[in-house]
């Protein structure tokens, strides 16, 4: 199905699937229509067809196996989606989603074909409804054969009718029926469509709906699920579109964010006549703003109940969950209207060698943190999009259908094109986009440097456009840690200081056999250390700041061996107010403060961990959004744990030795 970029989806749109078809050149005759009515039909009704780009830069795992296609597949050069009909001789009719006007467009230009296979270029539009879903246009020097269909805006419940169309992208086909009813259109009731029994298919969008005498009393641009009541718009309807303006209606958009809600409508109008790309590049601009505007309404109007600026969320933030096997999770207000962060179950997949992926998929979008491959400097992984889509492609395990066989992609070869951006976060991000004709899809790919090599957001079935707007979205949602060996922080420090998080900038790593320091955004852990070496790990733990509504904050600092973490030596931050302030939360201030409990300074047992905290400096801040008598307390807190196989009475040496200090 061809997608209807204003989400206006009242039915099913009948484009045909531009790449699972072929284009084929067949009438299917109907008892409802005699031959001679047909034979001059055929010389004004075309196929609306896209070019087929070759994609020279994919690469897949072993040659196509073109042979399983039929000869149409194989040799055609164009992919047939859609019908066009004349009503004059160079006044062409479609059903305007055919043309994809104001989404990521794929393919920058569409073409007819006639029924001897000539081609012919689409030079000026006419007429753009969206709302009634028609599209006006001429071409460049139509066939002198041609003989426009007749128009009679009469018809009536009963009447014979055959829908005329590119059925399945296979030709055009007629095929016959009645007229079942009329019901209003579905928006605002203006008109009313055409409800019919004649069947359609996929690709017969924009067809003539004809009567007996071949006369065109409908187009048809929608079909139900089951085929047996179809929908076309009466012709008549042509009429009441301007010839002076493109019209693009989207009734009652509505966003959606933490149990708030806006609606709008979008509404645009670009002067006629106008070439197809200065058209559709006016309306995605149009659109693209509308989005926007929406979006600031969403936070405007609801700022007591979204994020960042609900006031629930802001105490949340007192107390935000520090990350287990997955670096990042997403701020969100579950069904409670509670405020959480939400890190999600993964699936770790090996890519090759020692290379490995975590991620996860929500809807459509890939969650990913990636390892560099093999051989890779950090700095050459994060400024080639290519390694890393490579990798995304290899751990899934990507394919393309070939005649009923599941071939194995390798690569889509360079970006068609990237930018970079800075997060609200001071997060860096490259985003790639890729565009595959052969399969109708932009597959978009943004990523940011970890030690490990590249956290990313990815989607490999999308329409470009859509999918970066709502990926800037999601970053801002996201709380991102950064965790890796310490080999890979070395590299990750070295990077051009603008792609670190700048939380982390200015900060800095030593690293000897025996030695670790670590300094970021004023807090600083040394620890001294017998059998240190490179595959140890550090994370610095990066949460929403309290004190600034839009910063980043460092939630605390460890150093650990390799998994299972067998001994580790952190700092971290508490707070004194937090979200719900029970009585749990409450008991363990009060022994932070009273350094007492696990927080005495002497070795405990805890989740088969032996261990000692050390409460360090306290200090007073005030958070965003509060006035100065909120002020609330922060301590530090300086943690080592064992493995619970070390004697407890061994713990106090190894963490003494350690000699860890906070400044």
């Amino acid at each position: 199905m061809c997608l209807f970029s204003l989400a206006i989806a009242f039915a099913v749109f009948i484009c045909a699937p531009t790449f699972a078809v072929e284009s084929k050149k067949e009438t299917e005759t109907s008892s409802a229509i005699g031959k001679d009515v047909i034979k001059k039909a055929n010389t004004a009704i075309f196929e609306v067809v896209v070019p087929k780009e070759k994609n020279d830069a994919i690469v897949y795992e072993k040659p196509l196996p073109l042979d399983k296609l039929s000869y149409r597949e194989r040799t055609d050069k164009y992919f047939s989606i859609g019908t066009a009909f004349a009503i004059a001789p160079n006044r062409f009719i479609s059903a305007a989603h055919v043309f994809h006007m104001s989404g990521q467009r794929v393919h920058k230009e569409y073409f007819l074909r006639d029924m001897d296979g000539n081609i012919y270029s689409i030079t000026s539009i006419l007429k753009y409804s969206n709302y009634r879903d028609l599209i006006e246009f001429e071409i460049k020097s139509p066939p002198k054969n041609l003989v426009p269909l007749k128009i009679k805006r009469e018809v009536s419940v009963g009447d014979n009718v055959v829908t005329a169309g590119n059925a399945l992208g296979n030709g055009i086909a007629y095929r016959g029926g009645q007229v079942s009813s009329f019901s209003p259109e579905p928006v605002n009731g203006v008109w009313k469509d055409i409800r019919i029994s004649a069947p359609t298919s996929p690709g017969n969008s924009g067809g003539p709906l004809l009567n007996n005498s071949g006369e065109v009393v409908g187009v048809v641009v929608r079909a139900t699920e089951q085929q047996n009541l179809n929908v076309a718009i009466p012709i008549g309807e042509l009429e009441n579109v301007s010839d002076k303006t493109a019209e693009f209606v989207a009734r009652k958009q509505t966003f959606k964010a933490d149990g708030y809600t806006v609606t709008d409508d979008w509404n645009f109008e670009y002067p006629l006549p106008a070439t197809y790309n200065n058209l559709a590049e006016a309306a995605q601009n149009s659109l693209h703003n509308f989005v926007v505007k929406l979006d600031q309404k969403l936070s405007k109007d609801g700022a007591e109940e979204v994020f960042p600026t609900s006031p629930a969320f802001r105490v949340y933030l007192h107390d935000q969950t520090y990350p287990n096997n997955f670096m990042a999770g997403l701020f969100i207000k579950d069904h409670t209207k509670t405020w959480l962060t939400s890190f999600p179950k993964v699936t770790p997949t090996k890519i090759s060698g020692d290379q490995k992926m975590y991620w996860t998929k929500s809807g459509k979008t890939l969650f990913a943190e990636i390892d560099r491959a093999k051989g890779v400097s950090l700095k050459t992984w994060n400024q080639s999009p290519k390694l890393i889509m490579d990798s995304i492609i290899m751990g899934l395990g990507e394919t393309r259908n070939i005649g009923g066989e599941q071939i194995r992609i390798l690569s889509y070869g360079p970006p068609a094109s990237f930018e970079t951006f800075e997060d609200k976060m001071g997060r860096y991000w490259r985003s790639a986009t890729w565009f595959r004709p052969e399969v109708n899809s932009v597959e978009v790919l943004t990523c940011t440097p970890t030690p490990r090599g590249s956290f990313c957001l990815a989607q490999l079935d999308s329409y470009g456009t859509e999918f970066k707007m709502t990926a800037e979205k999601l970053i801002d949602r996201m709380q991102l840690s950064y965790r890796g060996p310490l080999d890979g922080w070395k590299d990750f420090m070295e990077l051009e200081s603008k792609t670190l998080p700048k939380i982390l900038r200015g900060g800095s790593l030593k690293i000897d056999k025996t030695h670790f320091a670590a300094k970021f955004a004023g807090e600083s852990m040394n620890v001294d250390v017998a059998d240190l070496d490179d595959d140890w790990f550090f994370t610095a733990f990066i949460g929403r700041s309290v004190t600034h509504e839009n910063g980043p904050e460092l939630m605390g600092l460890t150093l650990s061996t390799s998994t299972p973490y067998s001994r580790a030596y952190s700092l971290w931050e508490i707070y004194s107010k937090t979200g719900d302030d029970d009585k749990e939360r409450k008991k363990v201030w009060k022994q932070v403060v009273e350094k007492t409990g696990n927080y005495d300074g002497k070795p405990y047992v805890h989740a088969n961990k032996n261990g000692v905290r050390l409460v360090l400096n306290k200090t007073s801040v005030t958070p965003y959004g509060t006035g100065s008598s909120e002020n609330i307390e922060r301590q530090w807190i300086l943690g080592c744990t064992v493995d619970i196989n070390d004697h407890k009475n061994k713990v106090e040496e190894i963490c003494a030795s350690a000699k860890v200090q906070a400044e």
